[in-house]
């Protein structure tokens, strides 16, 4: 893997697992004799770490289903790996500080923040034993952006259009992703044109409460997001 390579991983965060075997090993160890850990399937979109050794990628992998939710942690060889930034990106325009739009002749994304407002949803709360009240969930699911402090602010719109179509994900894929911090332009769009695939992805949070997250929309479609606090 030349620097090239590791620098468009470092940069790009996410990369596309691309192996002609179907599938990619995770090993414990950058070597080939080294344990395997499990496997990860073509066309995946993994997590990845700045690379310390020319051929091995560190990589951070959680497949959500939903019934269980798998995570793998370990190393993969460069040569399987594809950082999103091979694809054409997409620039994007801050329009003021708190939305952002990204266009191109076929893809349009707004994505837009707002402060968090806490009228009219559940908010549980539990106390630790030194004292300290923290949230533990809102509306019943996990709070992603905060360290346990009650958030800040939330994402008012999350717009996706491809072709002319409205592919926007749904209400329940970002209403439990705070502190999107749109003034720090950390979204990124790329557009893998031959296939129509779109990715989003996204490091948000408030500095203790990282995460990354990602949105994957296959031929006009959504389809998944990925969402994990890696360090």
């Amino acid at each position: 893997m030349h620097s090239g390579l590791a620098q468009k991983i470092q940069d790009d965060g996410f990369a596309l697992v691309q192996d002609s075997d179907g599938w990619s090993n995770v090993r414990g160890e950058p070597s080939t004799n080294s344990n395997i850990l499990g496997r990860i399937d073509h066309g995946e979109l993994i997590w990845c770490f700045l690379p310390n050794d020319p051929k091995w990628v560190p990589v951070f992998y959680i497949r959500e289903t939903p019934d269980k939710k798998v995570g793998l942690y370990g190393f993969i060889h460069s040569s399987r790996l594809k950082p999103l930034s091979s694809f054409k990106e997409i620039p994007g325009k801050l329009e003021p500080d708190t939305k952002v739009t990204f266009q191109s002749d076929r893809v349009k994304v707004e994505i837009e923040e707002e402060k968090f407002d806490p009228v009219g949803i559940s908010i549980t709360k539990v106390k630790t034993e030194s004292g300290f009240v923290l949230v533990k969930d809102i509306n019943n699911k996990t709070v992603w952006g905060t360290d346990g402090t009650m958030p800040t602010a939330q994402y008012r719109k999350f717009s996706v259009v491809i072709d002319g179509k409205d592919v926007s994900p749904p209400a329940e894929a970002v209403e439990d992703l705070f502190e999107p911090g749109v003034k720090w332009l950390r979204t990124r769009v790329f557009h893998e044109t031959g296939k129509n695939t779109l990715y989003i992805t996204t490091l948000n949070g408030d500095g203790a409460g990282g995460y990354v997250a990602a949105f994957v929309f296959e031929k006009g479609k959504y389809t998944k997001r990925i969402v994990h606090a890696p360090y």
